[in-house]
């Protein structure tokens, strides 16, 4: 340590400099993080309805929930949508853990989702056919198809992951 400050001033400076930096790259990146809560968040993204036929949804507060879901989960907001997923579903797996069944789609940007049915299975469960397109990280257009489901619990509206290990039954 002595040999280092006895030298020169310019190891001084170079720590000092190298310090800096990293404070400024830290300080950036967490002003770069957007909280969503209680803000109404404007999603770069279109829900489109294929073959010219607008399908109903149930109620305006399923259809937004239904957008900021997707919005956020493209957007990497593990925290936010956990807390949209189905009750069951969080009694049983922890937060931690769900962000392994979502973080792939935050390393893309959702373009728009192209929904081809909407299904009532009862007054509180839906089934949503759709196509996603979003463009990739490496920039190619891609596209995968889904069938989301969605439960009303005490008058709000949540997302159901499946998962033929912890709950077999929906599939």
């Amino acid at each position: 340590m002595k040999l280092l400050f006895t030298n020169s001033a310019k190891y001084l400076e170079l720590l000092l400099f190298a310090l800096v930096l990293a404070f400024l790259i830290a300080v950036s990146g967490c002003s770069a993080y957007k909280s969503n809560s209680g803000i109404e968040v404007a999603y770069d993204f279109e829900v489109i309805h294929s073959q010219d036929k607008v399908i109903e949804w149930p109620d305006s507060d399923f259809e937004e929930r239904f957008s900021k879901y997707w919005g956020l989960r493209f957007e990497g907001e593990t925290g936010e949508i956990y807390k949209m997923e189905a009750p069951y579903f969080r009694a049983v797996v922890p937060e931690g853990q769900h962000r392994n069944y979502v973080r792939g789609t935050s390393r893309n940007t959702l373009k728009s989702i192209e929904i081809f049915d909407k299904k009532k299975r009862t007054d509180h469960f839906f089934e949503i056919s759709m196509r996603l397109h979003f463009i990739t990280e490496s920039g190619n257009h891609s596209t995968t198809d889904r069938r989301d489901r969605w439960v009303k619990v005490d008058d709000d509206w949540y997302h159901i992951i499946r998962n033929q290990v912890i709950f077999p039954q929906i599939s």
